[in-house]
């Protein structure tokens, strides 16, 4: 039964390199229909082809917690395999954040070495052009006092 309905589909952008590694929902190997109505045929079937009396109840009794059992077997296994992707998922994703923070601190001391290369050049640069202003001004005041 569906609560709520949707008008349009909204896509939502998101991060998943593994795709196929995805956590298995706990889905039991069969349906309760399926179940029930396995139950229903083995009980049908037992007793028609017994005479059951009130000292026979025992077998169906043991047939429905076996059944129980093999559930609560397959819903651990599902739960250590579940267990097992979340884990493995979160292992790739610090794996890659790892390597992501490193690509930023190499890139971080590049940034730094880049920007003292930067502003030894400024220095060079202004060195040499503010020389030359010099230069330039004493030329001045000499073409000038020519002029006058």
């Amino acid at each position: 039964m569906l609560l709520f309905r949707r008008k349009n589909k909204t896509h939502v952008t998101h991060y998943a390199p593994e795709l196929d590694i995805t956590p298995q929902d706990y889905m039991p190997l069969k349906t309760e229909e399926q179940r029930l109505k396995e139950m229903l045929d083995l009980c049908t079937q037992f007793l028609s082809q017994t005479n059951p009396d009130k000292h026979n109840k025992e077998f169906l009794v043991s047939q429905i917690k076996a059944e129980g059992e093999s559930l609560k077997k397959d819903l651990e296994l599902k739960k250590a395999t579940h267990k097992l992707v979340c884990t493995d998922i979160i292992n790739s994703h610090k794996a890659l954040l790892a390597m992501v923070d490193d690509k930023i601190n190499s890139l971080t001391v590049l940034q730094s070495q880049y920007d003292d290369e930067i502003s030894r050049c400024k220095e060079l640069y202004e060195s040499h052009n503010g020389y030359r202003k010099k230069e330039e001004k004493h030329d001045r005041k000499k073409d000038a006092e020519e002029h006058l």
